[in-house]
């Protein structure tokens, strides 16, 4: 679809990937009108919670790039709102897919006409900044060059932060299920992935973060190397 915005126009376009291992993947590709032959840089945007083409509409001026909107397996809000120790077997499921469907989704977009293949980066906000250490770090495992990346208000220590994000629920309810969803996706833990990081991060944390704890945040940017 061709969409308007503030300043150009842009052709997006939605797209479903099916694959046996990593299930199905939605994104949205947005596209300037015309494209060098050399191709365009890549930006996939890894969103809070708006995801998909939603988050497109916090980037009124997107440029001479190619922006690819990932769509997380599992709604994000969930983790904010009405959590239940029931839900996270379908979140620890959908949550260790999602490097690899983002490292598999770069692999692919490096390889379309459109890609400017020497650059290609990951930029993850709130949500979506708690992966990209993970994804930077096994597209390195996986030889696949990614290019600087952006790692916006995140943080270490899922535990802790998964304690603030769940202060709706009583104290022993919260320990249990902030412990369990913790211990359920901690191969994703950032801590255990950013000194492993290569290239050049940009780092974004914000003092009056009511969602991700000070320490946690501090000793995110610690870790960047």
């Amino acid at each position: 679809t061709s969409m308007e915005l503030l300043t150009e126009r842009r052709i997006y376009s939605d797209i479903i990937f099916f694959s046996q291992q990593l299930d199905s993947l939605h994104v949205t590709i947005s596209l300037p009108d015309s494209i060098p032959v050399e191709g365009l840089p890549v930006m996939i945007v890894l969103g809070g919670l708006e995801i998909g083409r939603e988050s497109l509409k916090y980037i009124p001026t997107q440029g001479q790039n190619i922006v690819i909107a990932y769509q997380y397996p599992y709604q994000p809000k969930y983790w904010y709102d009405k959590s239940k120790i029931t839900q996270i077997p379908a979140i620890q499921e959908a949550a260790m897919k999602v490097p690899a469907q983002v490292v598999a989704l770069a692999d692919w977009a490096r390889r379309q006409s459109w890609s400017d293949k020497n650059r290609l980066s990951v930029l993850g906000y709130s949500f979506g900044a708690f992966f990209v250490p993970a994804i930077y770090h096994l597209a390195d495992q996986h030889q696949l060059k990614l290019g600087p990346g952006v790692m916006a208000y995140g943080g270490v220590d899922m535990y802790a932060v998964l304690m603030n994000n769940l202060k709706f629920m009583s104290a022993v309810p919260r320990i249990i299920v902030a412990w369990t969803a913790a211990s359920a996706i901690h191969p994703l833990e950032p801590a255990l992935h950013l000194p492993y990081l290569k290239g050049e991060f940009l780092v974004i944390s914000g003092r009056t973060d009511h969602q991700i704890p000070e320490n946690c945040w501090q000793k995110f940017q610690e870790l960047t190397p």
